[in-house]
C-alpha cells in the first residue's frame, strides 16, 4: 500500500495548488501498481521516517530499549530488490515465514495477525463528523476546490476506496491554519 496521502498531481491539478517539492514529482495519477515501487514507497515515506522514528520515540520516552530485527540494511535493501514474481500470490509475509519456518515454532508463524488502529474512520463519520466537516469546507472554500467537498461527501457515504487518512491530513491542516490565524496566498 502507497502510503503517500495526497500526491503532487492530485494536489497542483485538482487542489489548484503549487506541487509539492517533498512527495515525488509525477507528472500523472499513479495509476500502474507494482510491488516493487509500493515496497520502496513503503520503506522511504512511511516505515523508515515514520514507524522507526515514532518506535523509537516512544521507547526512549519509557525507558525501554527496542530493537528492530528486520531492518538491517542488507535485509531492507534485498527485500526491496525483489522482483514483483516473487512478491505477488503469496500469503501476506510467506517470504519471511518461508525463510524461518524450520527454525520457529508453528505457534509463532502461524498465529493470526494483532494489530491495533484508533477508528478514525468511524469517528469522523460520528463523533467528529462536525469538527471535520467544518474544517473540510473551509479549506475546500480557501483553495476554491470542488473535488475536496466531492470527496469528502465520498467518504462520508461510505466509499471504501477512500482512506480516512486523506480526510484527516485537510483537517488537520486547515485547523491549524485557523488556529495560527493565517491565509493562503
Amino acid at each position: 500500500m502507497q502510503r503517500i496521502v495526497w500526491d503532487s498531481w492530485t494536489i497542483q491539478h485538482k487542489f489548484g495548488l503549487p506541487a509539492v517539492s517533498l512527495l515525488p514529482a509525477v507528472q500523472e495519477p499513479i495509476t500502474d501498481f507494482t510491488f516493487a515501487q509500493a515496497s520502496v514507497n513503503e520503506w522511504f515515506y512511511y516505515t523508515e521516517p515514520i514507524l522507526l522514528r515514532d518506535a523509537d520515540q516512544y521507547a526512549m520516552a519509557n525507558g525501554v530499549e527496542v530493537r528492530a530485527p528486520f531492518m538491517d540494511h542488507r535485509l531492507v535493501s534485498f527485500a526491496l530488490s525483489l522482483p514483483d514474481r516473487e512478491k505477488s500470490n503469496v500469503r501476506l509475509k510467506e517470504l519471511l515465514i518461508s525463510s524461518f519456518k524450520d527454525q520457529l515454532p508453528p505457534e509463532v508463524y502461524q498465529r493470526p495477525k494483532k494489530g491495533f488502529t484508533f477508528p478514525w474512520e468511524q469517528w469522523m463519520r460520528g463523533d467528529l463528523r462536525p469538527f471535520c466537516t467544518a474544517r473540510i469546507t473551509n479549506f475546500a472554500d480557501r483553495i476554491g476546490s470542488s473535488y475536496v467537498k466531492q470527496g469528502w461527501n465520498e467518504f462520508l457515504k461510505g466509499n471504501s476506496s477512500i482512506s480516512w487518512s486523506r480526510w484527516w491530513t485537510i483537517v488537520a491542516v486547515e485547523d491549524w491554519i485557523e488556529r495560527n490565524h493565517l491565509e493562503l496566498e
